[in-house]
């Protein structure tokens, strides 16, 4: 093991520019985890741990969003894979940057933004935080209010553990090392169909796929909350309905590699008022659904 990191640690040092860094570290990671990759439980420390837990309290484990509907309903642990998918402008990144704020109150968040310059992100974020209108933090017409705001509860904010990481060409290799090297606990991906793949593939279906299990086995191993923000399929013209798994764009691979899914959509057709309404749908594993609106 040790002259196997040793070679890949030399070609490291050869590589001709940073684009293969990713790879070569990945596998001097997976050799440094040791050798032994199963963990067997017999039927009697099964329900040992399974009593254990009850005796704990199981609720002291899940990571809370901050809404009471999601609280309640949406059981996520660390270790999980939660994907956000909406079509595009409809609030992904909006949703996602609500959910990470309240998760940095208690954990170490990282959100990988690949679509969104930070200045963006700041002020979607920071408007929200304090209670600005949009039109005016993007048009630079904060009023006194704002500004005496911002300085009597500017705490609320610098004291989460929040960091953003723009990465508009990571690979799912750059992310998760940058991850295991700030230590994230939870990681937002923004968006899942923007990660670059490790070498080109004329399937783009299977780029997808490979994306997805590399995220999917990257949460298992660590026990990283890993949340993927993800586009859904063009609905066809006079089709307009509520999403489903299939509808997840490019790979059914998602759909395999996610503990849940969160579906953001109007709850009225395009066309019609009332556009900025919209309905958060919690799909499982198997398939139930349940909605909210928010």
């Amino acid at each position: 093991t040790k002259r196997r990191v040793r070679e890949l640690a030399q070609k490291l040092l050869d590589a001709p520019d940073t684009d293969q860094y990713g790879p070569l570290l990945e596998d001097i990671r997976k050799l440094s985890a040791g050798k032994r990759r199963f963990e067997i439980y017999d039927a009697a420390q099964l329900l040992a741990n399974y009593m254990e837990r009850q005796s704990k309290g199981e609720d002291k484990n899940y990571v809370r969003y901050g809404l009471h509907e999601l609280d309640d309903a949406v059981h996520t642990r660390l270790g999980h894979v939660v994907v956000v998918a909406a079509r595009p402008g409809h609030g992904k990144t909006a949703f996602a940057l609500q959910i990470a704020r309240e998760i940095a109150k208690t954990r170490r968040v990282g959100f990988f933004s690949l679509e969104t310059d930070h200045p963006d992100v700041e002020d979607r974020l920071i408007a929200e935080t304090f209670g600005i209108g949009m039109d005016d933090s993007v048009n630079y017409r904060l009023k006194q209010k704002d500004y005496d705001a911002i300085a009597a509860h500017h705490e609320q904010l610098a004291e989460r553990m929040f960091k953003l990481v723009h990465c508009p060409t990571a690979t799912a290799a750059e992310i998760i090392a940058e991850a295991e090297a700030c230590q994230f606990e939870v990681i937002f991906v923004d968006y899942l169909q923007l990660i670059q793949p490790e070498r080109s593939n004329p399937n783009r279906q299977e780029e997808i796929a490979q994306i997805s299990r590399a995220l999917h086995a990257f949460a298992q191993r660590s026990k990283t909350l890993v949340f993927e923000l993800s586009q859904l399929s063009r609905q066809e013209k006079g089709g307009w309905r509520q999403p489903d798994l299939p509808d997840l764009r490019e790979s059914g691979q998602i759909e395999q590699d996610a503990d849940g899914v969160f579906f953001l959509h109007p709850l009225e057709e395009p066309d019609k008022p009332r556009l900025s309404l919209r309905e958060l749908l919690h799909a499982h594993r198997k398939g139930e659904q349940n909605g909210n609106q928010e």
